[in-house]
């Protein structure tokens, strides 16, 4: 029982802490509030204006010693064209390694398609030798299948003329 009085004394505890806390916390916010009110801090606004206001003249300082560089001894346009042509030549050089490459290209693809219908002709003449064989393998397996058939043909009549002989012996005596 003291341990539940002791539990419930202490979310009751709890509680009053965070509640004093969070009364901290909104009499601190408005304390800065009445001080920013009286002029006696500076508010935000006041602060990120003033930030503003140094980089802007930091920018225009900047620019204003960037105009002062590119009017001066034309130096910036000499430059401007050098690496102009250097990189015109290093693109015509480029254009010329590509179009060879291009070239190459080309006459591969038809070196492969000469292959192509080389080897497509090799393998027709190959497949009609193969069938050629395979006909000629049927017509064989069609003789010996007509022989046999014929020597069984034959062993039949033979047979039938035995059992025929024998049964006319049989019946006739």
């Amino acid at each position: 029982m003291l341990d539940r009085l002791q539990k419930r004394l202490m979310k009751q505890m709890e509680m009053i802490i965070g509640a004093l806390d969070s009364l901290s916390a909104r009499c601190l916010t408005l304390e800065r509030g009445v001080l920013q009110f009286k002029g006696e801090l500076p508010s935000k606004l006041v602060v990120e204006t003033t930030a503003l206001m140094r980089r802007v003249s930091e920018c225009k300082r900047d620019l204003n010693a960037l105009n002062q560089e590119l009017k001066g001894d034309g130096s910036i346009e000499r430059k401007l064209a050098d690496l102009e042509y250097k990189i015109d030549h290093s693109m015509e050089g480029m254009y010329v390694s590509l179009d060879n490459e291009v070239q190459d290209l080309h006459a591969g693809t038809k070196d492969l398609a000469e292959r192509n219908v080389r080897d497509e002709s090799d393998f027709q003449e190959f497949v009609m030798g193969e069938l050629k064989m395979v006909g000629r393998g049927v017509q064989l397996e069609e003789k010996a299948r007509k022989k046999t058939d014929d020597e069984i043909v034959s062993a039949i009549n033979v047979y039938s003329s035995a059992l025929q002989n024998g049964l006319r012996s049989a019946n006739l005596r």
